[in-house]
């Protein structure tokens, strides 16, 4: 039976460890910077973003750590003036090009605030970064797409376009806003960054159980041994 507890632990072990074998970061759109788009991060008047990309846009289960976006020129405003933004994500089953106007309805049951705050600060010549204070575990193999929910508030914008696909972006991903026009084909070419995956819950309770089963054989052992030694005197 110990032999089997430790089986069973050391498998819960590997999981907790193996680390994602896809690359560092992956980034889905136009990096030709043949189109721009100031939606929504350079628009003063809307409340919602949603952007939703496709599962066949990543080879693997991934962690993600990081979003960032992509400046065609520096901005004139770093700061964004007083302009916050509460980011989510989820896993849809909501299709590329086919976004509900009807936000809620898009978002998947494991909906996840991944940043609340003012919008970063854009150095000239770098990213726009989100780093994330709560890492989203995404798998493509469930056959869920891949769900981004930004809702804004205050005033301001950086005054610069972003990478885009306008119109263009064949299936990869498309949008839906509260302000404006133009959904299927159109979006911000998106970097995700990778970190070290966040374990499962299920997966933690197999390392207890697993060395709650240890445990337990081995004080059911020392009894044996001192009924046998009790016995024996």
């Amino acid at each position: 039976m110990l032999r089997n507890a430790m089986i069973f632990a050391g498998l819960a072990t590997m999981a907790l460890t193996a680390q994602p074998a896809a690359a560092s970061s992956l980034i889905i759109g136009d990096t030709t910077q043949n189109g721009g788009n100031g939606f929504p991060f350079n628009s003063t008047f809307g409340t919602r973003y949603q952007q939703v990309y496709s599962s066949g846009e990543f080879s693997e289960a991934v962690t993600i750590s990081e979003l960032f976006f992509i400046p065609l020129t520096d901005p004139s405003d770093s700061d964004a003036g007083t302009r916050s933004v509460i980011i989510s994500l989820s896993s849809t089953s909501a299709l590329v090009d086919a976004l509900s106007s009807t936000f809620n309805n898009n978002l998947g049951a494991n909906n996840t605030i991944v940043f609340s705050g003012p919008l970063p600060t854009l150095t000239p010549g770098e990213n726009l970064v989100f780093s994330l204070a709560t890492p989203f575990n995404y798998d493509p193999t469930s056959g869920q797409n891949l769900l981004i929910d930004m809702q804004f508030g205050g005033t301001g914008s950086y005054g610069t376009q972003f990478g885009a696909s306008n119109g263009t972006a064949g299936g990869a991903f498309s949008r839906r806003h509260n302000f404006g026009t133009e959904f299927a084909g159109w979006g911000l070419t998106t970097g995700f960054t990778f970190g070290a995956p966040i374990p499962e819950p299920a997966t933690w309770m197999m390392l207890v159980l697993g060395f709650g089963l240890i445990g337990g054989t081995m004080r059911a052992a020392k009894r044996r041994q001192k009924l046998s030694v009790s016995y024996a005197g």
